[in-house]
Protein backbone atom coordinates (compact mmCIF):
# COMPACT_ATOMS: atom_id res chain seq x y z
CA UNK A 1 0.00 0.00 0.00
CA UNK A 2 0.90 3.62 -0.19
CA UNK A 3 2.32 5.45 2.79
CA UNK A 4 0.96 8.82 3.73
CA UNK A 5 3.69 11.43 3.72
CA UNK A 6 3.50 14.45 5.95
CA UNK A 7 4.25 17.42 3.72
CA UNK A 8 5.57 20.77 4.84
CA UNK A 9 3.84 23.90 3.58
CA UNK A 10 5.46 24.86 0.29
CA UNK A 11 7.31 28.14 0.14
CA UNK A 12 5.56 30.85 -1.83
CA UNK A 13 2.02 29.60 -1.26
CA UNK A 14 -0.56 31.92 0.22
CA UNK A 15 -1.36 31.64 3.91
CA UNK A 16 -4.89 30.98 5.17
CA UNK A 17 -5.26 34.66 6.07
CA UNK A 18 -4.08 35.74 2.63
CA UNK A 19 -6.57 33.38 0.98
CA UNK A 20 -9.41 34.93 2.98
CA UNK A 21 -8.52 38.27 1.38
CA UNK A 22 -8.61 37.03 -2.25
CA UNK A 23 -10.81 38.95 -4.67
CA UNK A 24 -11.97 37.97 -8.15
CA UNK A 25 -9.46 38.93 -10.84
CA UNK A 26 -12.21 39.12 -13.45
CA UNK A 27 -15.76 37.97 -14.00
CA UNK A 28 -17.99 37.47 -16.99
CA UNK A 29 -21.71 37.19 -17.56
CA UNK A 30 -23.68 36.01 -20.54
CA UNK A 31 -21.44 33.04 -21.37
CA UNK A 32 -24.45 30.70 -21.36
CA UNK A 33 -28.09 31.32 -22.12
CA UNK A 34 -30.12 32.91 -19.37
CA UNK A 35 -32.78 30.20 -19.52
CA UNK A 36 -32.16 27.62 -18.33
CA UNK A 37 -29.57 29.46 -16.31
CA UNK A 38 -26.44 28.03 -14.83
CA UNK A 39 -22.83 27.12 -15.39
CA UNK A 40 -22.60 23.61 -13.98
CA UNK A 41 -18.93 22.80 -14.61
CA UNK A 42 -15.69 24.51 -15.61
CA UNK A 43 -12.12 23.64 -16.51
CA UNK A 44 -9.27 26.13 -16.77
CA UNK A 45 -6.76 25.61 -19.59
CA UNK A 46 -3.18 24.80 -18.80
CA UNK A 47 -0.03 26.67 -19.70
CA UNK A 48 -1.35 30.12 -18.89
CA UNK A 49 -3.42 30.18 -22.08
CA UNK A 50 -6.21 32.15 -20.48
CA UNK A 51 -8.97 29.81 -21.66
CA UNK A 52 -11.89 28.49 -19.62
CA UNK A 53 -14.27 25.74 -20.70
CA UNK A 54 -17.74 25.87 -19.16
CA UNK A 55 -20.62 23.40 -19.21
CA UNK A 56 -24.13 24.69 -18.88
CA UNK A 57 -27.73 23.87 -18.13
CA UNK A 58 -28.44 25.12 -21.68
CA UNK A 59 -26.98 21.84 -23.12
CA UNK A 60 -23.82 23.50 -24.43
CA UNK A 61 -20.16 23.84 -23.53
CA UNK A 62 -18.39 27.09 -24.31
CA UNK A 63 -14.75 28.08 -24.60
CA UNK A 64 -14.15 31.51 -23.09
CA UNK A 65 -11.03 33.58 -23.72
CA UNK A 66 -10.18 35.65 -20.65
CA UNK A 67 -7.92 38.08 -22.53
CA UNK A 68 -10.50 39.09 -25.13
CA UNK A 69 -13.45 38.47 -22.76
CA UNK A 70 -15.32 36.59 -25.48
CA UNK A 71 -16.73 33.14 -26.16
CA UNK A 72 -14.50 31.75 -28.91
CA UNK A 73 -16.24 28.38 -29.49
CA UNK A 74 -19.59 26.84 -28.66
CA UNK A 75 -20.01 23.06 -28.46
CA UNK A 76 -23.56 22.03 -29.32
CA UNK A 77 -24.86 18.50 -29.54
CA UNK A 78 -25.86 17.30 -26.08
CA UNK A 79 -29.58 16.79 -25.51
CA UNK A 80 -29.49 17.60 -21.77
CA UNK A 81 -27.38 19.68 -19.38
CA UNK A 82 -23.58 19.50 -19.56
CA UNK A 83 -22.54 18.56 -16.04
CA UNK A 84 -18.79 17.92 -16.36
CA UNK A 85 -16.01 19.23 -18.61
CA UNK A 86 -12.29 18.90 -19.28
CA UNK A 87 -10.18 21.41 -21.19
CA UNK A 88 -7.02 19.51 -22.16
CA UNK A 89 -3.91 21.24 -20.78
CA UNK A 90 -1.76 20.87 -23.93
CA UNK A 91 -3.93 19.72 -26.87
CA UNK A 92 -6.83 21.37 -28.68
CA UNK A 93 -9.31 19.01 -27.00
CA UNK A 94 -12.38 19.35 -24.80
CA UNK A 95 -14.31 16.51 -23.16
CA UNK A 96 -17.88 16.95 -21.94
CA UNK A 97 -20.22 14.72 -19.93
CA UNK A 98 -23.97 15.17 -19.93
CA UNK A 99 -27.21 14.09 -18.31
CA UNK A 100 -28.09 12.71 -21.78
CA UNK A 101 -25.88 9.68 -20.91
CA UNK A 102 -23.15 10.62 -23.39
CA UNK A 103 -19.57 11.87 -23.34
CA UNK A 104 -18.36 13.97 -26.27
CA UNK A 105 -14.83 14.75 -27.40
CA UNK A 106 -14.43 18.05 -29.26
CA UNK A 107 -11.87 20.13 -31.08
CA UNK A 108 -11.89 22.88 -28.45
CA UNK A 109 -10.92 25.86 -30.63
CA UNK A 110 -13.68 25.30 -33.19
CA UNK A 111 -16.35 23.46 -31.20
CA UNK A 112 -16.34 20.65 -33.78
CA UNK A 113 -17.41 17.28 -32.36
CA UNK A 114 -14.88 14.48 -32.86
CA UNK A 115 -16.51 11.55 -31.02
CA UNK A 116 -19.68 10.72 -29.09
CA UNK A 117 -19.38 7.91 -26.53
CA UNK A 118 -22.62 6.16 -25.60
CA UNK A 119 -21.11 3.85 -22.99
CA UNK A 120 -23.23 4.82 -19.98
CA UNK A 121 -26.89 3.93 -19.40
CA UNK A 122 -27.65 6.87 -17.07
CA UNK A 123 -26.57 10.50 -16.50
CA UNK A 124 -22.81 11.11 -16.83
CA UNK A 125 -21.76 12.70 -13.54
CA UNK A 126 -18.02 13.26 -13.91
CA UNK A 127 -15.00 13.23 -16.22
CA UNK A 128 -11.32 13.31 -15.26
CA UNK A 129 -8.21 13.40 -17.46
CA UNK A 130 -5.49 10.79 -16.92
CA UNK A 131 -2.18 12.69 -16.47
CA UNK A 132 -0.65 11.34 -19.71
CA UNK A 133 -3.35 13.35 -21.48
CA UNK A 134 -4.32 10.41 -23.70
CA UNK A 135 -7.14 8.89 -21.65
CA UNK A 136 -9.97 9.92 -19.34
CA UNK A 137 -12.49 8.35 -17.03
CA UNK A 138 -16.18 9.11 -16.91
CA UNK A 139 -18.62 8.16 -14.18
CA UNK A 140 -22.36 7.78 -14.15
CA UNK A 141 -25.51 7.24 -12.16
CA UNK A 142 -25.44 3.77 -13.78
CA UNK A 143 -22.92 2.75 -11.02
CA UNK A 144 -20.08 2.38 -13.54
CA UNK A 145 -16.89 4.10 -14.58
CA UNK A 146 -15.57 4.07 -18.15
CA UNK A 147 -11.91 4.39 -19.14
CA UNK A 148 -11.68 5.83 -22.67
CA UNK A 149 -9.18 7.00 -25.29
CA UNK A 150 -9.28 10.64 -26.37
CA UNK A 151 -7.73 9.92 -29.78
CA UNK A 152 -9.94 6.99 -30.83
CA UNK A 153 -13.06 7.84 -28.85
CA UNK A 154 -13.24 4.20 -27.78
CA UNK A 155 -14.12 2.96 -24.30
CA UNK A 156 -11.35 0.57 -23.26
CA UNK A 157 -12.80 -0.51 -19.90
CA UNK A 158 -16.23 -0.25 -18.30
CA UNK A 159 -16.46 -1.38 -14.71
CA UNK A 160 -18.02 -1.29 -11.29
CA UNK A 161 -17.81 -3.21 -8.04
CA UNK A 162 -20.39 -5.29 -6.19
CA UNK A 163 -20.01 -2.89 -3.23
CA UNK A 164 -21.31 0.02 -5.32
CA UNK A 165 -25.06 0.07 -4.77
CA UNK A 166 -25.83 3.64 -5.82
CA UNK A 167 -24.79 5.98 -8.61
CA UNK A 168 -21.23 7.24 -8.95
CA UNK A 169 -21.40 11.01 -8.56
CA UNK A 170 -17.77 12.13 -9.00
CA UNK A 171 -14.31 11.04 -10.10
CA UNK A 172 -10.71 12.23 -10.04
CA UNK A 173 -7.37 10.82 -11.19
CA UNK A 174 -4.41 10.85 -8.82
CA UNK A 175 -1.56 12.98 -10.25
CA UNK A 176 0.56 9.86 -10.87
CA UNK A 177 -2.14 8.46 -13.15
CA UNK A 178 -2.06 5.00 -11.59
CA UNK A 179 -5.07 5.48 -9.33
CA UNK A 180 -8.40 7.23 -9.48
CA UNK A 181 -11.11 7.82 -6.94
CA UNK A 182 -14.88 7.75 -7.27
CA UNK A 183 -17.55 9.04 -4.93
CA UNK A 184 -21.06 7.66 -4.74
CA UNK A 185 -24.41 9.23 -4.02
CA UNK A 186 -24.60 7.26 -0.76
CA UNK A 187 -21.35 8.83 0.50
CA UNK A 188 -18.76 6.12 -0.20
CA UNK A 189 -15.33 6.75 -1.76
CA UNK A 190 -13.70 3.98 -3.80
CA UNK A 191 -10.05 4.02 -4.91
CA UNK A 192 -9.25 2.14 -8.12
CA UNK A 193 -5.85 1.06 -9.44
CA UNK A 194 -5.39 1.17 -13.21
CA UNK A 195 -5.08 -2.36 -14.56
CA UNK A 196 -6.91 -3.95 -11.66
CA UNK A 197 -10.63 -4.17 -10.99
Amino acid sequence: GRKANKKKALEGLASADEIKGFEAKSSATGIHNASPAGILALSIGGGGGGKVLTGGADKTARLYDMASETVTATMKGHKKKVSSVILHPTADVAVTGSADKTVCIWEASTGKKQHTLKTHSADVTGVSLQPTGDYFISTSDDRHYAFSSIESGQTLAYGTDADIVSGISSCQFHPDGLFFGTGTTDGVVHIWEIGRA
